[in-house]
């Protein structure tokens, strides 16, 4: 046998310099190709995800594993998963009530695009709130509602049919996006609703938009804005209303105001505080209950409401918090931010 250094550069147990630089050329290819491949996946999904909201099946598992944020709420982050499975119940849940006359019935993209991420946002804010009170949810809490949903149906299968139907969903999935973050708002309500340092924030709020009218601003948009009941869509209109139709310190202020006249101060009530101005009044002639012909006098007037509820509190810290929208669509946060 040869000693090593007097073997041939053609032994078999030798890979010539030539052969040895193509093979590294060859993996260092196929290496460079697949980062090539990785980062063109990574490309795509991020526009997809973030330039159109896309919710294929490719796009949501590569955006479920780099775990992308369609939001972020005070930098907690919501994932794009979550968005995309909630914007997927509710278009569910409009077909059915298209078909049924429901309540979704009218919803265009954009609307149900903003009400999946108002829910989002209220349940993180709902959680971060629960959790500075010591709120948890309790499986007792959970069974009365479980039963609560039994007792309106015959059979199990009858309630999973029912989910199914409206969202795509099975109880599992019901208890944990509806029914939990209601058990924890049903606390919260109980401990912000009899809190007098926070009805008088809320009333502190009222007086601030009360001097801004005083100062000229329009009544109107400033109800859109702020008003917390139906009426706000319409910038506060009551309508026509006589006596024995309101609560009796709303009644008594509006019918002590001349048509065109801000009262002055808020009007407290069971509801919270109202910012109040009357329109117009008049006299209609109307029958009684015994059906004899009187004269009524009418106000015509329009309120914007502040009420001290868990709802108006999470709206309250959601002005106060700082809420990221990644995704390129209605974004239902701006309003917040111009406040």
């Amino acid at each position: 046998m040869q000693p090593p250094e007097q073997m041939h550069n053609d032994s078999p147990f030798i890979t010539p310099p030539a052969e040895q630089k193509n093979k590294k050329m060859f993996v260092t290819g196929i290496i460079l190709g697949l980062v090539i491949l990785v980062v063109g996946l990574i490309a795509l999904t991020l526009y997809r995800v973030y330039s159109g909201a896309k919710t294929d099946n490719f796009t949501l598992a590569v955006s479920q594993t780099l775990r992308l944020p369609a939001l972020k709420i005070n930098g907690q982050p919501v994932y794009y998963t979550e968005y995309a499975e909630d914007l997927e119940a509710i278009k569910i849940l409009h077909n059915y009530d298209a078909q049924n006359n429901g309540p979704t019935a009218n919803y265009t993209p954009e609307m149900m695009s903003d009400q999946v991420l108002w829910r989002l946002t209220n349940t993180v804010l709902i959680n971060d709130a629960a959790a500075r009170f010591g709120l948890t949810v309790e499986e007792s809490d959970l069974t009365e509602l479980r039963d609560a949903i039994k007792k309106q149906f015959k059979t199990p299968e009858e309630i999973d049919a029912a989910l199914k139907a409206h969202y795509g969903w099975d109880l599992v999935t019901y208890e944990r996006k509806v029914l939990r973050p209601a058990v924890l708002q049903q606390k919260l309500k109980t401990i912000v609703e009899g809190d007098a340092g926070f009805k008088e924030s809320v009333r502190q709020e009222a007086q601030k938009i009360l001097d801004q009218v005083k100062g000229g601003a329009d009544f109107s948009l400033l109800a859109q804005r702020y008003g917390y009941d139906a009426t706000a869509e319409r910038g506060g209109e009551l309508g026509w209303f006589a006596k024995g139709e309101m609560v009796p310190e709303f009644e008594e202020a509006a019918f002590n105001l001349k048509p065109g006249e801000l009262d002055q101060n808020l009007v407290e009530t069971q509801f919270g505080f109202h910012i109040l101005k009357v329109s117009g009044k008049r006299t209609e002639k109307v029958k009684d209950s015994n059906g004899k012909t009187i004269n009524q006098d009418q106000v015509q007037a329009s309120h914007i409401l502040f009420a001290p509820t868990v709802g108006k509190y999470l709206d309250m810290i959601a002005r106060q918090s700082d809420i990221h929208l990644y995704l390129n669509v209605h974004d239902p946060f701006a309003e917040l931010k111009q406040q």
